[in-house]
């Protein structure tokens, strides 16, 4: 499998994934030295999919052949056809495996995300394997690793953030789910649909840098932690000092009301 990331941003969408891929029903990992987010053919859309190479390589032709003839339209004009087409490819996978094998394990699965700013705002589609989907309007994550990039995503997703944030978020994202995840790897692709409707391939000299800031930050990081274990025991021994004094303080101001309650009664009594 692989893991595919999303992003809406102020100034369009960003679409990255890594290289490595799923094949056969054996689970075996390989990594693909092309691309694996894709400028379909009316070249108004961005397409990427995370499961079986077979699943995701009849899901790009068919849905191309949905695309011949209708350049400049946008994901909005298509999106129920290819709810249908990639209902209709995984069921034929998926039978098929079953006549082979006699069982569901290991059957070929597939997830896609769409993207295209034909309309305002963006579209970026989520679309699973029995056809239905959802309109994303921040963040998804498709594939390998899911969970682990949907937690961080939503830690560091901002509204209107701009295309260099939203840049750099979909590469640290794939990086560090590659960490926790075996099934995910390789080098990274990422697309830029800006609100033009125009398709931009992040270069490699792009990667590079991002590379760079991705690890100098992660060097900061792990020397403000470093850090921070340093002094966390003695700003918590202020911290618990100071709330020690606030609890003493609001006891002996409880105590102080209840007598002057008590006065207040004995003089009425």
């Amino acid at each position: 499998m692989t893991l595919v990331v999303g992003v809406v941003c102020k100034e369009g969408i960003v679409i990255g994934s890594d290289s490595q891929t799923t094949m056969g029903s054996e689970l075996k990992r390989i990594n693909r030295p092309s691309p694996k987010v894709l400028k379909l053919d009316n070249e108004c859309i961005v397409f990427a999919g995370a499961g079986d190479v077979s699943v995701l390589q009849e899901v790009e032709e068919k849905v191309n052949v949905l695309l011949k003839d209708n350049k400049d339209k946008g994901l909005e004009y298509f999106k129920n056809n290819i709810d249908d087409t990639i209902f209709m490819i995984m069921k034929k996978h998926v039978r098929k495996h079953d006549e082979v094998f006699g069982h569901y394990k290991n059957m070929p699965t597939g997830e896609f995300v769409f993207g295209s700013c034909k309309s305002n705002p963006p579209m970026l589609c989520h679309f699973v394997m029995d056809g239905s989907s959802e309109r994303v309007y921040d963040y998804v994550a498709v594939g390998s690793g899911m969970p682990y990039a949907e937690v961080l995503l939503k830690d560091s997703y901002r509204d209107n953030l701009s295309l260099e944030d939203s840049k750099y978020l979909v590469y640290s994202v794939i990086r560090d789910t590659e960490d926790v995840d075996n099934f995910v790897g390789g080098d990274i692709h990422i697309k830029v649909i800006k609100l033009d409707g125009s398709i931009k391939t992040i270069s490699e000299g792009e990667i590079s840098a991002l590379e760079s800031s991705y690890s100098v930050r992660k060097d900061i990081k792990k020397r403000l932690d470093k850090s921070w274990n340093k002094i966390e025991p003695k700003i918590l021994s202020i911290l618990g000092q100071e709330e020690a004094e606030m609890e003493s303080k609001t006891a002996d101001l409880s105590t102080s009301k209840t007598l002057e309650k008590d006065k207040g009664e004995d003089v009425f009594n």
